[in-house]
């Protein structure tokens, strides 16, 4: 095990959370007792400061600020050994052994900031980690469905929504928007994909909102960087074209999905793409005809958002569906470390 510092938002689940978990001696031996034969994956979608961020984009795909982003990275290097792509593949095939404590970072979707904020921090602690894209948005103006919600809802003048046969909404205050916002996604992804993309394509006329061509422009990375990131020890992965759940849409348009995606991706990097990640990869979102798809194509991993971390036996047993912890831009370091612990696991479990 790495050497260990004794120096280590109150959670409802357990009661002096964050009294507890910063003493670091306590830390030092849960870990010992959770994590040594364990893989945690951790996931971050955005990391990017307040002043950075315009009324453009969904907000809440922020997972850290790059304050907490760099407090969260010092953390892992002092109770974890953080493992690239490589080493877990490695691992599987037989050729090599994975260390005590191994923790995997991963990014999801292809936004900027994990070029211009998250890179320079990674690279600060010399720490690997893998960045799955949703090839369709990299060089492109074309927003991710929930940006342009979040667009749209963000700059309309009206205070109620009505989409027949779904739900109505309606607000007053700006954290009612934000709520509702959450609501309509919430709503949509329970929908198969052809109605979700046909409802968001019309939320600018019911919401009465013009969007400019340029609204989306320099909010996703571009081929060059995501080279540039490739290069730097931030693996590439796949993450479909365009982000469907998958279990929404045929097996037919899935495979279009998985494999025009990792020939675009493949092209641009001149390398084999061997990792995946399920869009949205809650329980319901992918299933044992998907984890074949991937193997059959030529995937050799895949992740889902279901809480972790996961047993070495579980990653054996089934490496399509490793477990990830998704970190929320809400997360204090003692809430970040009791996920670490997979308490977010057991809620999950049991909730």
């Amino acid at each position: 095990m790495k050497a260990m510092n004794t120096s280590v938002k109150k959670a409802p689940f357990i009661f002096p959370l964050e009294q507890v978990l910063r003493n670091g001696k306590f830390f030092a031996a849960a870990i010992q007792q959770v994590c040594r034969n364990r893989l945690t994956v951790i996931n971050y979608h955005r990391v990017i400061d307040s002043e950075n961020l315009n009324t453009n984009s969904d907000h809440s795909l922020v997972s850290a600020s790059t304050i907490q982003f760099a407090e969260q990275m010092e953390f892992i290097g002092r109770y974890f050994n953080v493992i690239g792509i490589e080493q877990l593949l490695n691992w599987l095939s037989g050729d090599t052994e994975l260390p005590e404590y191994p923790l995997l970072i991963t990014f999801d979707d292809g936004y900027l900031d994990n070029y211009q904020f998250a890179l320079p921090i990674l690279q600060q602690h010399n720490f690997p980690a893998i960045l799955f894209i949703a090839s369709d948005c990299i060089d492109s103006t074309r927003p991710f469905y929930w940006d342009l919600m979040a667009y749209c809802f963000n700059h309309t003048q009206k205070n109620q929504l009505i989409i027949p046969l779904l739900n109505s909404y309606q607000w007053h205050t700006e954290e009612q928007r934000n709520l509702q916002k959450r609501q309509l996604q919430i709503d949509l992804k329970k929908l198969p994909e052809t109605e979700k993309l046909n409802i968001v394509e019309q939320l600018p006329d019911m919401l009465d909102v013009a969007v400019p061509e340029d609204a989306f422009s320099s909010l996703y990375l571009d081929w060059d960087q995501v080279r540039a990131l490739n290069n730097a020890d931030v693996a590439i992965g796949g993450h479909t074209k365009s982000h469907p759940i998958l279990s929404r849409v045929s097996l037919g348009q899935a495979r279009s999905e998985v494999v025009d995606s990792k020939t675009r991706i493949e092209e641009e990097l001149g390398e084999p793409l061997r990792a995946f990640a399920y869009p949205n990869g809650q329980q319901n979102d992918f299933n044992k005809d998907l984890e074949a798809l991937l193997q059959d194509v030529g995937f050799e991993v895949a992740f889902s958002l279901i809480p972790g971390p996961t047993s070495f036996n579980e990653v054996w047993e089934n490496p399509y569906a490793i477990r990830r912890l998704y970190m929320n831009q809400k997360d204090s370091l003692a809430r970040f470390s009791a996920k670490l612990l997979g308490l977010s696991r057991l809620l999950y479990q049991f909730g």
